[in-house]
C-alpha cells in the first residue's frame, strides 16, 4: 500500500491518520485520488484496516472507473462502500457493445468482482448523446458472470418513460449467454403493428439458435428461425420463417420462407459455397417482411460453387 498526500497528521497513538490534499492511494491492481483521507490500523497487528475518503474521490478499479463523494474501503476484503457515484464500465477489445455507465445513490463494492447499486441508472450511450437509460432501485454488476441485473427498472427514451420491469437482466460483455431479448414493436402500411419476442438459444460454443416470434396485426403469428454453427471446415446460417395462415390472404394457405448460406475451405486450396432460399409463392416479399433473399427485386439465390486454387491457376465449378 502506498499513500501520498500534501499534508499528514498522525493521531490516536498511530493508529489514524490524517491525509489533505492530493491524496493518492496505491494498492496492487486499485488506484485511488482524493483531497482527503483518514486511515485507521488495526492497533494489535498495526495493519491498515480501513480507509475514509471524501472530496472529489477517483477510484481506478478493474473494469471500472468511479468517481464518488464519499468512499470507505476495508482493505482486508476489499469491500468498499461509496455515496453519490457515478460510474463507467471498462471497454473491453472484443466487445460488442459499448462500455455501460451510469449513477448511483449509494455503492457496494463486494470483493473484485460484484458491485451493489441504489437508486441507480444505466445505459451504454454516449453521454453527449443519451438515447435510452435503465433506471431502477437496485442495480448489480457481476462482472465475474459477465451479467448485471436491475429490479423495479423504468426504461426512458431521452427523458419519458416507456416501459417498467420488475427485474431485468443484461450483459456486460460480448460473452453469449441463453434468454429472451428485448421486443421489438413496429408500425406499418402493410400490416400495421408488428410485435416481436426474440428467444436466444447458447446451445454450444460453435452453434446457437435465435427463435422469434413475431405478431402481425392483420396477418397473424409468424415463427422465425435461425441456426447458425461454425467449425473448422465452415460456417454455416439456416434461416426459416413460417405463418400457418395469412388472414389478409387466407387463399394463399400456409406461407413460409427458408434460406441456407454456407462458406467452407480445406485444405486452404479448396474453397466451396452454397446460397440457397426458397419461399412458399411468388407474392411472399411484396406479402411478408422477411429477411430471406433479396427483398428489392424479389430474386431468390439458388447456386453453389466450388474452387480450387494454387500458385499458378484456379478454376471453378457453378450449379
Amino acid at each position: 500500500l502506498t499513500l501520498r498526500a500534501d499534508k499528514t497528521e498522525v493521531l490516536d497513538d498511530d493508529n489514524h491518520a490524517v491525509l489533505d490534499g492530493h491524496v493518492e492511494v496505491n494498492h496492487g491492481k486499485y488506484y485511488v485520488n482524493a483531497e482527503h483521507a483518514d486511515i485507521f490500523r488495526d492497533p494489535l497487528s498495526k495493519h491498515i484496516q480501513q480507509l475514509s475518503l471524501a472530496d472529489y474521490v477517483h477510484f481506478w478499479l478493474p473494469g471500472m472507473t468511479v468517481f464518488s463523494d464519499q468512499a470507505s474501503v476495508d482493505l482486508r476484503s476489499l469491500n468498499a462502500e461509496l455515496q453519490g457515484v457515478v460510474f463507467r464500465m471498462s471497454a473491453s477489445s472484443d466487445a460488442d457493445v459499448l462500455p455501460g455507465r451510469g449513477k448511483a445513490k449509494r455503492v457496494k463494492q463486494l470483493g473484485q468482482h460484484l458491485v451493489r447499486m441504489c437508486d441507480a441508472t444505466y445505459t451504454t450511450c454516449p453521454p453527449n448523446r443519451e438515447a435510452w437509460h435503465l433506471r431502477g432501485a437496485k442495480l448489480k454488476l457481476d462482472k465475474k458472470a459477465g451479467w448485471g441485473s436491475i429490479s423495479h427498472a423504468r426504461l426512458y427514451v431521452h427523458k419519458l418513460p416507456i416501459f417498467y420491469f420488475p427485474y431485468f437482466k443484461f450483459p456486460l460483455d460480448s460473452r453469449r449467454h441463453t434468454g429472451v431479448l428485448l421486443p421489438s414493436i413496429a408500425y406499418s402500411n402493410k400490416h400495421h403493428v408488428d410485435v416481436s419476442l426474440p428467444l436466444y438459444f447458447n446451445i454450444a460454443p460453435n452453434y446457437d439458435l435465435l427463435f422469434t416470434t413475431k405478431y402481425m396485426a392483420e396477418r397473424g403469428t409468424q415463427l422465425n428461425n435461425e441456426f447458425r454453427h461454425l467449425s473448422a471446415f465452415g460456417e454455416s446460417n439456416l434461416k426459416f420463417e413460417f405463418l400457418e395462415s395469412d388472414d389478409k390472404y387466407p387463399e394463399q394457405g400456409s406461407r413460409w420462407g427458408g434460406q441456407f448460406n454456407f462458406e467452407g475451405i480445406y485444405k486452404e486450396a479448396w474453397k466451396f459455397n452454397i446460397d440457397y432460399s426458397k419461399v412458399s409463392d411468388v407474392n411472399y416479399f411484396s406479402d411478408v417482411d422477411s429477411n430471406i433473399g433479396n427483398r428489392e427485386d424479389g430474386q431468390l439465390v439458388q447456386e453453389g460453387q466450388v474452387q480450387y486454387r494454387s500458385d499458378f491457376w484456379d478454376a471453378a465449378l457453378s450449379a
